[in-house]
């Protein structure tokens, strides 16, 4: 326990004891073994997030996996008759009652994941991190109807399922990471048209690890175990996401990374609420980069587009028509002046003046 110096005012020295955090335990911080998914967020809004997170979390595993509550119910009315049985399930109950043993019973519970604006969320060991998360990303952008009534979730980001982790040094991850990729795309092998993947790397708080070293060695193990795929570092039909935290290595495996927007739930609830926000935007971003559209093959213009004419075209029939009135003009004031000449050169009769 540590210690803290304080001066009072007899000029002593004083220790008093820094608070220990009894939240803070062996299950509460991120170990190898732990299956869940990351989940991003902005700076300071970290108890935003773990609430976020739980509701939206709730919301769709009770479409897949029913209510919590109700399953708990079930399995004490199952075992309520017998009374010694009924005993001691409370007896087990009151032995069970430390945080600890709470958080294995919970379907979801939050661990610190050792970083800033990131927290990572314990799933239980019957429930698919990557099935959640796809049930989850895929509700939102398809506007399925049971979608509609999700809670309102602003400070959740990015959430990336972790199905794999391991400890963090190169010969353990060259080891076990090329083979649950192995087994991973063979599952997936059926639901996919072409195959490719890419491979993403981070890491966080970890000095150990040579970030050139371990893109030249493990990726090539991972290329190496999957002969059958081709790598592609410009796809996002299949990626891989490999984030490395203080002496956790954690392996994600998402599908249509930039169509779900890198799994980003805000910008998918706020494409859920505003669905012709993006269309307005690629139309704006498609007018800048082609000008020609909005001048003259625009059909929108009175159904006739051959009739809408150019800019190029407007100026030449202006310009032509200024030289016109300019010839005009010219050629009248030449005429005056030729009538003023002959004027002038006309020769007056002699006029012999009046007898007074």
């Amino acid at each position: 326990m540590t210690k803290k110096r304080q001066h009072g005012t007899s000029g002593k020295r004083q220790y008093k004891y820094a608070k220990y955090d009894k939240q803070v335990g062996s299950q509460s911080k991120l170990e190898v073994g732990m299956l869940g998914v990351l989940v991003s967020h902005d700076r300071g809004k970290e108890k935003f997030c773990r609430q976020d997170s739980f509701r939206i979390l709730n919301h769709f595993a009770e479409q897949m996996y029913g209510s919590e509550k109700e399953l708990d119910k079930e399995e004490h009315d199952s075992d309520g008759e017998d009374i010694e049985k009924s005993l001691s399930q409370e007896l087990e109950a009151i032995r069970e009652s430390s945080q600890a043993k709470n958080q294995e019973k919970r379907r979801f519970s939050v661990v610190k994941s050792g970083c800033n604006n990131l927290v990572f969320v314990r799933f239980r060991n019957d429930i698919s991190p990557s099935a959640l998360v796809d049930k989850m990303v895929t509700g939102i952008s398809c506007h399925d109807i049971a979608s509609q009534n999700i809670p309102c979730v602003r400070s959740v980001l990015r959430v990336h399922p972790v199905e794999f982790n391991c400890q963090a040094y190169l010969d353990v991850m060259q080891r076990d990471i090329p083979a649950f990729i192995a087994k991973k795309f063979s599952e997936i092998a059926d639901t996919v048209t072409v195959k490719e993947f890419n491979i993403t790397y981070k890491s966080r708080n970890n000095t150990h690890l040579d970030k050139e070293k371990v893109k030249t060695d493990l990726f090539e193990d991972i290329k190496g175990s999957v002969p059958d795929w081709k790598f592609n570092c410009r796809t996002d039909s299949v990626l891989i996401i490999i984030d490395v935290i203080r002496a956790v290595a954690m392996v994600s495996v998402v599908r249509d990374h930039l169509k779900y927007k890198k799994y980003n739930v805000s910008q998918l609830l706020q494409q859920l609420h505003n669905p012709n926000k993006d269309k307005i935007e690629t139309n704006i971003n498609e007018k800048v980069e082609n000008p020609e559209m909005s001048s003259s093959k625009d059909p929108d213009v009175c159904g006739k587009p051959d009739k809408v004419k150019s800019c190029s075209d407007e100026n030449s029939e202006t310009a032509s028509k200024l030289q016109s009135v300019c010839d005009d003009e010219s050629s009248k004031d030449d005429i005056n002046d030729a009538c003023k000449l002959e004027k002038d050169n006309e020769v007056k009769p002699n006029v012999s003046p009046e007898p007074r």
